[in-house]
């Protein structure tokens, strides 16, 4: 998920316009905008999924027991 998180976004910055940059650039021919936009829901996707997941998790590992090792002397 994060991959793909990361693809989408280099693949919006070497497509869209940059300040100072010369139109002589050369960039990536593809829809820039409709990438940014793909690269911002997943974004928020990936962060929800994130926000919903963690509490989960920490509320789980708080439930469990503790594991003590026995020592072997």
């Amino acid at each position: 998920m994060n991959a793909l998180l990361v693809v989408v976004g280099t693949l919006a910055t070497g497509a869209g316009p940059h300040a100072g940059d010369s139109s002589a650039v050369h960039r990536i021919p593809i829809n820039w905008t409709l990438t940014t936009s793909i690269h911002g829901a997943w974004a928020v996707t990936v962060f929800g999924i994130a926000g919903f997941l963690l509490p989960l998790l920490a509320r789980k590992a708080s439930d469990a027991p503790a594991k003590r090792r026995r020592s072997s002397s």
